[in-house]
């Protein structure tokens, strides 16, 4: 489990320095389109391995949430909506990461590293 959770704040690394770029510049790029559903697609899949019953004792996290956008990134259900992984990379992504790190902290009975914003 600590193994997923780690692959999921290195994904989070990643994808932090795309965070800066503006919506106009990340609609214009699809490297950059594809490097974060890359990314997002990584992040539920790491979720997907975890045990269901240790998610469900961590409700804080909407973890059926990103299990499902990962399942429709990858199957495709429709095409890719870009504007919500934008949304996903803007505004999910650094609760994630908060959320992760509190998580983790929990488990090794330490603090929980600030996040970097």
């Amino acid at each position: 489990m600590r193994k997923r959770l780690e692959d999921i704040l290195d994904a989070i690394t990643e994808l932090e320095p795309e965070r800066s770029q503006d919506r106009e510049s990340y609609d214009a790029d699809k490297k950059t389109r594809v490097f974060v559903l890359h990314y997002i697609q990584i992040i539920g899949e790491a979720v997907r391995r975890i045990d269901p019953a240790w998610l469900g004792s961590h409700p804080t996290v909407p973890w059926r949430r990103i299990v499902g956008t990962r399942n429709i990134l990858v199957h495709d259900y429709g095409g890719v909506d870009y504007a919500i992984l934008w949304q996903i990379l803007q505004e999910d992504i650094p609760v994630l990461k908060t959320e992760i790190q509190k998580i983790l902290a929990a488990e090794s009975g330490s603090e929980p590293q600030q996040p970097n914003e």
